[in-house]
């Protein structure tokens, strides 16, 4: 089972910065980072970009035990 995140406590900042945000503008050579997106928390929203962007989004969902 994967660990799950109170969605109610998580970090501003890691809502402020996300790429997932309209707000974040893509200015970059490289963006990398860990986005937790989990079902009715404020990252699980429609994204829509009305002028695209410039560069790839690489997604590589992972599940992992240690």
């Amino acid at each position: 089972m994967l660990p799950t995140m109170n969605t109610e406590t998580m970090d501003d900042d890691l809502i402020i910065y996300s790429p997932l945000m309209r707000s974040f503008t893509f200015n970059a050579w490289l963006v990398a980072g860990y986005t937790p997106i989990f079902p009715g928390n404020r990252l699980d929203t429609f994204i829509q970009r009305e002028r695209g962007m410039k560069g790839y989004i690489i997604i590589s969902p992972s599940a992992a035990q240690g």
